[in-house]
């Protein structure tokens, strides 16, 4: 069951304002929308989901890390990976010991959250280098014991009715075993015995 999904503002770097709302809200489901809001000038903006873009991926690759444009009184942030602002927006910066986040299915453009960590259906917690390479070795056998299960040949097993079927396709009905038989001469030969 997926649970319903949540928003938790996301904590902006230095230069809000004191008293000011952070402008960007992170979803439990891995989106990213900008909170409603009025400028210094009375325009408003935001109230939108943004639009995520792949981070540094081949162009005929597997699915990569995403990545969000924010901005804020005229502050730009070149471009945020969308699972690092889940998780600070959810559980906030990193714990000591654990500064890596882990994607739990191995899917990096799945940055789905929920509350209670490993076990609990979320796909991204926190975790150290040595966890991190063990899901790297971990992933590199599957794949490889994947490849190597697709070069090996299909074995079936042996029919259960001991080759009824091989038997019937190699009938060959009486009457053209007759005409072969005339093709070949061997008729007369049986006949003249």
């Amino acid at each position: 069951m997926i649970a319903p999904e949540e928003w938790a503002p996301i904590p902006w770097p230095a230069g809000l304002p004191e008293g000011a709302t952070p402008p960007y809200e992170a979803s439990s489901h891995g989106r990213i929308r900008s909170v409603l809001r009025t400028l210094a000038d009375g325009r408003t903006c935001g109230g939108t989901i943004l639009q995520q873009r792949d981070h540094n991926r081949p162009k005929d690759g597997p699915p990569f890390y995403q990545r969000v444009n924010l901005s804020h009184a005229g502050r730009k942030d070149s471009g945020r990976l969308v699972h690092q602002l889940v998780l600070l927006a959810f559980e906030g910066p990193p714990p000591p010991g654990k500064p890596l986040i882990r994607h739990l299915d191995d899917n990096p453009a799945r940055n789905f959250w929920a509350p209670g960590g490993e076990g609990n259906g979320t796909n991204l917690v926190y975790g150290s280098e040595p966890e991190n390479i063990a899901d790297r070795v971990r992933r590199e056998r599957e794949t490889a014991a994947r490849q190597q299960r697709a070069s090996q040949p299909v074995i079936h097993a042996p029919s259960p009715r001991r080759g009824w079927l091989r038997r019937l396709c190699r009938y060959t009905p009486w009457s053209r075993q007759r005409r072969a038989a005339r093709k070949h001469g061997s008729d007369r030969q049986e006949c003249d015995r």
